[in-house]
């Protein structure tokens, strides 16, 4: 279990779909959601409600992504 990488630029809440925080196309370097913990946080920790933040390029044994298709 890793951190799941998102599409959604690092902004606080009260999450809204249409602030600008989903954008593939932000200038310059911007930091991403990571969500849901990995196997190196507390149990408390890896749910799927913990958030975190990160530079895109990072890379980690602790961060991965899911692969998502559109319905058929």
């Amino acid at each position: 279990n890793v951190w799941e990488w998102t599409l959604s630029i690092r902004k606080f809440y009260p999450y809204r779909s249409d602030d600008g925080r989903e954008t593939m196309d932000a200038p310059g370097t911007v930091l991403r959601t990571l969500r849901g913990g990995s196997w190196a946080n507390a149990e408390s920790s890896a749910r799927c409600a913990t958030r975190d933040w990160n530079d895109p390029p990072h890379r980690d044994s602790r961060v991965g992504f899911r692969v998502v298709s559109p319905g058929s």
